[in-house]
């Protein structure tokens, strides 16, 4: 392979169970430079896992850092499946009284890891911080990190009156302090799970409006000149409904060679088995997504990010947590 191209993708994500704990930070990787057929990497077990927080983590988001100095990989610190079983009781709890922190650890090489840290993040009069998504801001030489709060009034400080998701956002420059949040997405109804990403001189935002009204418009794709630039004008809903009743946990990623080809992954949980099915377009600006051929991918893999890798992290990966590593590794922290 040439050292000078991308070669292969890593999935980061966490798994599925009511059974036993697995809201952990796991990794998949396609097979060679196929970003259609995945494999689960580390002998299947969990490569990070948290002791801050809940305990859980869920939703990671990996980003390189722009100085050369590695990566940085957050998630959402929610362990749902403490009890065995959850509640519309609990989930209420989750999004009114639940965790505003971020879960966060640091790598020079994808390999080895700082511990995890908490970094709050939402505002006081938020119920929760879920599912965050990290890009490059130019303009501003700093991050911008998403992710979906709950939000309360003033009259309201012990958060029990009806609520609902918008999309928040923060700077940072260094993945430790963030500046105020502000409201980025706010329809009026739950919006979570923002994929946001760059093509053509454009941002596009990928997101589940989280109703199960009859006519709830499901997971959206819109377009818009900058992150914080209304209106957006959404090309396409109901993604992925024709097959699955609902999908949630978008992840969105351009092909390492096929200049015009982006792949679309959503996360259908009213079946069984769970996890990612896969989607892709070669216009992005239509808003239209067909079906992957052929797509694989191991069961219950559930919401993360993917990130393309280089010739070199692809080695590293594939001889510490690959098929030829001679044992499983287990989570640092």
């Amino acid at each position: 392979m040439s050292h000078s191209q991308p070669y292969g993708y890593l999935l980061v994500h966490f798994v599925e169970s009511s059974s036993r704990h697995m809201e952990k930070i796991y990794f998949s990787r396609s097979r060679d430079n196929d970003p259609t057929q995945w494999e689960r990497l580390n002998a299947g077990d969990a490569v990070l896992e948290s002791h801050v927080g809940t305990g859980g983590v869920r939703d990671p988001h990996i980003i390189r850092k722009r100085d050369g100095s590695g990566f940085t990989l957050m998630a959402t610190d929610l362990r749902v499946w403490a009890h065995g079983h959850h509640t519309p009781e609990l989930w209420r709890q989750w999004t009114s009284h639940g965790s505003r922190c971020l879960v966060l650890w640091d790598s020079p090489d994808l390999v080895t890891w700082s511990p995890p840290r908490l970094i709050e993040v939402a505002p006081a009069n938020a119920g929760m911080a879920w599912a965050p998504k990290a890009m490059y801001e130019s303009s501003s030489g700093s991050y911008l990190v998403f992710w979906s709060s709950h939000l309360y009034g003033a009259d309201d400080p012990l958060h029990e009156n009806p609520s609902y998701s918008r999309i928040l956002a923060s700077r940072t420059t260094n993945f430790h302090s963030f500046t105020a949040p502000q409201t980025v997405v706010d329809n009026g109804t739950s919006v979570i799970d923002m994929c946001p990403v760059e093509a053509d001189g454009a941002v596009h935002r990928f997101f589940k409006e989280d109703s199960f009204r009859q006519d709830s418009p499901g997971l959206c794709h819109e377009v818009g000149e900058h992150f914080f630039a209304e209106p957006f004008s959404r090309l396409s809903s109901n993604i992925g409904n024709d097959l699955y009743p609902q999908v949630e946990g978008p992840v969105v990623f351009a092909d390492n060679h096929r200049r015009d080809r982006w792949y679309l992954m959503v996360d259908q949980y009213m079946e069984q088995p769970q996890g990612y099915v896969g989607l892709f377009t070669d216009d992005i600006s239509s808003g239209r997504w067909s079906w992957t051929p052929g797509f694989s991918m191991p069961p219950n893999t559930k919401h993360g990010s993917v990130l393309a890798l280089s010739p070199r992290e692809w080695e590293r990966i594939d001889r510490v947590f690959g098929p030829s590593a001679p044992t499983s590794r287990g989570p640092d922290h």
